[in-house]
This record gives C-alpha cells, structure tokens and sequence, in this order.
C-alpha cells in the first residue's frame, strides 16, 4: 500500500488586497524527504510556508498536512510541526537546557526519556560547554543552533522560514546532518531561502518560485 504524502496542496493562492502573494501553489511532498523554497524577496516562500503550517488563512486552495485538513484542524497539527523563524523564538532569560527542558515537557516528553533526549541534543548541536549559559547570552548563530535543536525536540515536521543563514554563522551546516537524520527517521523537513548558502545548507531536493512575477 501507497503511503500517501506528508503534504498535498491544490491551488493555494493567498492575496493581500490587490496583491497575490501566491498563485495557485500545486504540491506534493513525501514522506521522509527534505524539501525546500527557493526565491528572491516577496516571491511567496514564507506566505505558502505559513499557510501549509496553518498559521494563514489561504484565499483559495485546500492543503493536508499529516492526513489533517488545513486550517481547519490546525490546533490537531501543531503537536506534530515544529516551526522555526528567522527570528530567536525561545526564552533568553533560561539556559540552554532549561529551554530544552521546557520545550520536552510542553511536549509531554516522560521525564525520564527527556533527560536522555536533552543530553543527546546538546551534544549533537554542540553544546556541551554552554548548557548552562544563558540563550541571551549567545550569538544569532548560536540562538538559532538552539531554535533548531528544540525544534527537533517532539516534531514530525520541522519548517526553518529562512533560519537557516543564522545557523550557518555559528556553525557550518549542522542542519545538513541534522535534516539528513530526520530524512532517515520519517520526517519531513521544509526550509525556504533565498541565498545560493540556504539552498546548500537545507539539502533541497526541490526548489520553487511560488509566485508569477511580474515580467
């Protein structure tokens, strides 16, 4: 039997007044691939990336994520999506691993199985001397090295909307491995970039303007 896709959209426009944003996006994305938007400024990538997580309403189209209907089961979808913004999305005031300790239980992680999985991230991302350093403390790279440890604390599907250059500063290409191991376990990974170092550093295994601009 056919698994069927970790994404499927059909049509999915979205316009803001006079404006389309995105123009009747067709996509299919498998299982376990890595997957990813490329594009200038303004050609659509975070706007369809929004709307595939259920964060934005599309105007037009129907999009399934994970056999869920978006936006209208959005809430049932978020256990399952990690999103990670170009800007630091966790807490500044915490540690390193307290963050990560927070985001394990916010995902109901078993004590236990937390503490291993804790240990494990910070080593793989490189934290072993910083566990204890305050996550304001550090630089964007090393936030955004953080971001996308945590994002890979409880999720199927992991989205970096251009993060991905701020992770690159700090540390060459640990998504690259990372996005790989995930690709590996099941997971769907989609990460949109503008930048000839973004697409590298996603792995891309697709690449598309979302957008028809203007000629």
């Amino acid at each position: 039997m056919t698994e069927s896709p970790a994404i499927v959209a059909r049509g999915l426009t979205r316009r803001f007044g006079d404006l389309t944003a995105v123009d009747r996006l067709d996509l299919d994305v498998p299982r376990g691939a890595v997957y990813g938007f490329l594009g200038p400024n303004g050609s659509g990538k975070s706007t369809s990336l929004r709307m595939l997580c259920g964060l934005l309403q599309p105007s037009e189209g129907s999009i399934r994520v994970l056999g869920l209907d978006i936006p209208q089961q959005a809430e049932a979808l978020k256990r399952r999506i990690g999103y990670m913004t170009q800007k630091f999305s966790l807490y500044e005031d915490l540690t390193v691993q307290e963050n990560l300790e927070f985001l394990a239980a916010v995902h109901a992680v078993p004590r236990a199985k937390a503490r291993m999985r804790v240990d494990e991230l910070i080593e793989r991302y490189d934290f072993s001397d910083r566990r204890r350093q305050l996550a304001g403390t550090m630089s964007g790279g090393q936030k955004q090295r953080l971001a996308l440890a945590g994002d890979c604390e409880a999720h199927i599907v992991h989205c970096a909307d251009d993060a991905i250059p701020g992770v690159e500063q700090a540390f060459p290409h640990p998504e690259s491995q990372t996005l790989a191991e995930g690709h590996q376990q099941g997971n769907r990974n989609n990460a949109p970039g503008h930048r000839n170092g973004g697409q590298e550093g996603a792995g891309f295994l697709g690449a598309n303007i979302l957008k028809k601009l203007p000629q």
